[in-house]
């Protein structure tokens, strides 16, 4: 017996039979598994099919996750560029009103008058009934333009009209003003003065319409007064020195200015702080009325009550 020759053949024939007992247990039918056999065979069919369905997912985005992250940068990118816009809104418009205030005045044409005012008049629920530009007169930072205006609408809605006009970036001085009942409604009929080469204070601040006085809410003493002066509650009379019979029946007050509607024999009229008045002088228009002083007597002429 030669001893390497045999030694040779023993590891042969075990691996054979290695390799035969593997091919019988996947010849053996399926019924036949074990339970683990088949769990393991199903897993590896399920990470087979998992892997290259999950790239096929991810290599064509069917998820919409990739679009998502890519408009999640954008918004990102434009939120923070917009938070620095905002951050030097406030120089902006320092600059800007430096701009005005230094010689260099806001280009203001008739064309503008009209469009102004007939959005004033359409945010002041007043309805408009003709807007008449006139000539201009003056010169330099005394060049004036008249505009005849003509509109319908409550007292509250007249006043939301007078008080934006401090919100526009020009001066509009009311010269005249005339307010007339008419049915149910009244008829203002006004001339605006618009002196584009003055900027007045608080040029640009638009009052917002929630924040206009309404007629149901306005107490009487807010910085602009506001009562209806066709109610019989709130029409006083007075007799003044010379016989004279007065009803004030509107007044409009705002932190620098006052105007108050008195209604006389001879009509309605309006009037403000410093104007003679027949023989009496207008010396102040706060919200409790209008004071009169005439020979040495001060009349308190008020819309509610008895003159005090």
């Amino acid at each position: 017996m030669n001893p390497p020759i045999t030694a040779g053949i023993v590891p042969w024939r075990s691996a054979a039979t290695s390799l035969d007992h593997w091919l019988d247990r996947l010849r053996v039918p399926l019924e036949a598994w074990s339970g683990a056999r088949r769990l393991a065979v199903a897993l590896l069919v399920a990470v087979g099919v998992f892997v290259p369905g999950a790239r096929s997912w991810s290599a064509v985005d069917l998820g919409g996750i990739a679009a998502s992250r890519v408009a999640l940068d954008d918004a990102q990118r434009r939120l923070v560029s917009a938070r620095h816009v905002l951050a030097q809104l406030p120089a902006l418009r320092a600059r800007v009103a430096a701009k005005a205030l230094h010689g260099q005045p806001v280009v203001w044409t008739s064309a503008d008058d009209v469009r102004a005012f007939s959005q004033l008049a359409a945010r002041s629920e007043l309805v408009l009934v003709s807007l008449e530009p006139g000539a201009a007169s003056g010169e330099g930072i005394d060049a004036m333009r008249s505009v005849k205006l003509a509109a319908r609408g409550n007292f509250a809605q007249i006043m939301r009209f007078v008080h934006g006009l401090t919100g526009l970036p020009v001066l509009v001085v009311p010269a005249d003003l005339t307010v007339k009942r008419h049915d149910d409604a009244l008829e203002i009929a006004a001339t605006l003065q618009v002196f584009s080469k003055l900027i007045p204070v608080g040029a640009g601040r638009v009052t917002p319409q929630d924040e206009m006085l309404d007629a149901s809410d306005a107490p009487i003493d807010q910085d602009v007064a506001l009562h209806d002066p066709f109610s019989p509650q709130r029409i006083g009379g007075v007799d003044l020195p010379d016989a004279m019979r007065l009803r004030l029946v509107g007044l409009l007050r705002d932190r620098t200015h006052g105007l108050a509607l008195v209604e006389t024999a001879q009509g309605t009229q309006t009037v403000e702080p410093g104007q003679s008045f027949g023989e009496q002088r207008v010396t102040k228009i706060d919200a409790l009325g209008l004071a009169l002083a005439a020979r040495g007597e001060a009349h308190l002429l008020t819309l509610a009550g008895e003159p005090e």
